[in-house]
């Protein structure tokens, strides 16, 4: 379940690191959706830019695909093109998410309020939910060390490297703070499905919601 977007990786990593040594490993996170491939110098996972993503990804697709363009973003700098010609280069604050949709418009003429209900909620699998953080952290290791669940979208930590789909996150409730871990990042419903499908098989009970 996690292959796809290791593969992707490892694809972008050899083509880097042939330019220059010094991106054979390096830590940051990376996403992607079909016509994007995203890295950046930020290496925690944080539930802040999984929305993000989720709200600004799809808006990047629809924009691409008037210009059946594809768009590299390495670090702050963007590269689009379209059927092997350049479209142009564009800039934005590393990690910046909306920033980066902001860009990618601009340097395609066009209009950012052009797809703003394309935006979606992100996607998780929740797998457990306790007032414990030593417990939560324990169900996420487990998750790990079991090799199930998937990123979706995005990932974070340092590459390459096998980074744990799940996360602890933290909330309150009448009751004071409760710790949920969750698995993945997802646009769609079915691949979040699926994560909890493989997490079923590997003994873990969970549903899918919002992130």
């Amino acid at each position: 379940m996690r292959a796809r977007l290791l593969f992707v990786v490892i694809a972008v990593l050899a083509t880097l690191s042939a330019a220059s040594p010094a991106f054979a490993c390096w830590d940051g996170f990376v996403a992607e959706s079909p016509n994007v491939i995203l890295m950046g110098r930020q290496t925690r996972w944080d539930v802040g830019r999984a929305r993000a993503l989720a709200r600004y990804l799809p808006q990047i697709e629809a924009l691409l695909a008037r210009h059946d363009a594809s768009a590299e973003v390495y670090f702050g700098a963007v590269e689009l093109s379209s059927r092997e010609t350049d479209l142009g280069t564009a800039r934005y604050t590393d990690g910046r998410i909306g920033e980066l949709f902001t860009s990618i418009a601009h340097a395609l003429h066009e209009s950012p309020r052009s797809t703003a209900a394309l935006g979606r909620p992100a996607l998780t699998v929740q797998v457990g939910a306790t007032r414990s953080l030593a417990q939560a952290e324990a169900l996420a290791q487990r998750v790990h060390d079991a090799g199930r669940g998937s990123h979706g979208i995005y990932q974070a930590g340092g590459f390459p490297a096998d980074n744990n789909p799940a996360h602890v996150l933290e909330a309150d409730d009448a009751r004071g703070p409760v710790f949920r871990v969750v698995v993945g990042t997802f646009l769609d419903r079915a691949d979040a499905d699926r994560t909890l499908e493989d997490l079923r098989e590997g003994g873990f009970q969970g549903y899918v919601r919002e992130l």
